[in-house]
């Protein structure tokens, strides 16, 4: 369905759902009108992130799509601020960006300790039933995870646990 179909039927539409809003007092809304909320909340959406996305992208064009997705993820009343205040604007840029790249990095260091975690404990398992018990170390807190790595014991330890916990929940 087109934008413009999409505004044709919201309008025919938008008039009848006013009245019955007004006679409800409280009554349960029907599916039509909870369709037509959600319609126009994706479209509204849709508006405010093509217009977040150029303000964003001359702001900070190389993580522009990636900040454009955080800051759709606020509320439509914040975005609207957003837009109306360039100061505000950037700040919000600057904050996406920099936990966009704290999660990154985050990222990158679980991967090298699951590529570390996961060689070791292939020496002791199948890579089936290794990769599984990898995941489940990778739970823990990655400081915790780099202390397993460090000490063969502790990690002999929470393997023997992990594979007790995967015979028990996972293994049929």
């Amino acid at each position: 369905m087109g934008p413009t179909t999409f505004d044709y039927i919201l309008e025919k539409i938008r008039s009848k759902l006013r009245k019955l809003w007004k006679n409800c007092h409280g009554n349960p809304i029907t599916i039509e009108e909870k369709l037509v909320i959600t319609l126009s909340y994706k479209n509204e959406k849709l508006e405010l992130g093509e217009e977040l996305f150029y303000k964003v992208s001359d702001i900070e064009s190389d993580l522009c799509a990636k900040i454009t997705g955080m800051l759709l993820e606020l509320d439509t009343n914040t975005i609207k601020q957003l837009l109306g205040d360039e100061e505000l604007l950037c700040k919000a840029i600057i904050k996406a960006k920099k936990e966009y790249v704290e999660y990154t990095n985050q990222t990158k260091k679980r991967e090298e300790l699951g590529e570390k975690l996961y060689d070791l404990v292939c020496e002791k398992f199948r890579p089936e039933i290794a990769s599984r018990l990898t995941g489940m170390l990778l739970e823990l807190e990655p400081d915790l995870v780099q202390k397993l790595l460090k000490s063969p014991k502790e990690l002999e330890e929470k393997l023997d646990v992990a594979y007790k916990t995967y015979l028990t929940y996972c293994d049929s």
